[in-house]
């Protein structure tokens, strides 16, 4: 056996592993990893819950303006579907500044809030 495999079949050996001390969240920790899962606490999930809210809401509005940016190039000079697509990305911009200034609040309220009353929120 050469030594790389020696080394190899040593370092794979369960029993030597963790009697070593060394961990796995413990070499992820020196190597400056968090170990900590943000959805264990309830800070967490409202915080993953808004974060899945936030890309689902770009998507949609990406989504709506190429349509409607579309239906504006295919208008072919019909002033109603052009003024309809006008109107439909002003409407889908409105409602990302609302979405953005939404999560804005949120973000403050929870970060000040969290403060105030001793709790760790997660929020930098």
């Amino acid at each position: 056996m050469s030594l790389v495999s020696s080394a190899t079949a040593k370092l794979l050996d369960d029993s030597t592993f963790e009697n070593s001390g060394w961990t796995t969240l413990g070499v992820a920790s020196i190597a400056g990893y968090s170990t900590s899962v943000s959805g264990d606490t309830w800070q967490g999930i409202i915080a993953e819950f808004i974060t899945i809210f936030i890309s689902i809401i770009g998507i949609i509005f990406l989504i709506l303006i190429i349509l409607s940016g579309i239906n504006w190039m295919t208008a072919g000079g019909d002033k109603d579907k052009v003024e309809k697509s006008k109107t439909r990305i002003k409407e889908a911009v409105i409602g990302l500044g609302i979405v953005i200034a939404a999560y804005l609040i949120t973000y403050a309220v929870m970060y000040y809030l969290g403060q105030s009353i001793g709790l760790t929120t997660g929020l930098q």
